[in-house]
């Protein structure tokens, strides 16, 4: 009986101790997609989430609030999935887009680097018809 017990104690404490870096990968990688955005804020946000209701499974487990801990799992659980589908998704589509679209999206909407004042693109010619027609004789 003894051995149970103590193996149901180790895993518990490994339970928690990955549960702890889960929590904080998810609270570091939501904080540094809301800041960096290259992948949309949501995902951050929802990364946060998950990291919040993780911890908070963590922080009351064996206390009078342990009730909470077990209203936390479903959440932080499906979060965390969401929280990877969705960045894969994310991650896929921006691999289909150019390096200039994504530094646009780095950059912001009102930055643009002077080489793209510079050099206009096909589409910013044809709406501002400054385009040249070069096949013409």
């Amino acid at each position: 009986m003894a051995v149970v017990s103590s193996l149901t104690l180790l895993t518990g404490g490994a339970e928690a101790f990955g549960n702890l870096f889960l929590a904080l990968s998810m609270a570091s990688a939501g904080s540094a997609i809301l800041s960096s955005r290259a992948l949309p804020a949501w995902i951050g946000w929802v990364a946060l989430a998950a990291a919040a209701f993780t911890l908070t499974r963590i922080v009351v487990t064996d206390t009078p609030l342990a009730a909470l801990a077990f209203v936390a799992f479903f959440p932080s659980l499906i979060l965390a999935v969401v929280f990877r589908i969705g960045a894969g998704i994310a991650l896929h589509l921006s691999a289909t887009r150019s390096p200039d679209d994504l530094q646009a999206r780095l950059d912001g909407p009102k930055r643009r680097s002077a080489n793209q004042d510079a050099h206009p693109s096909a589409e910013e010619e044809e709406q501002t018809g400054n385009r040249d027609d070069r096949n013409k004789d």
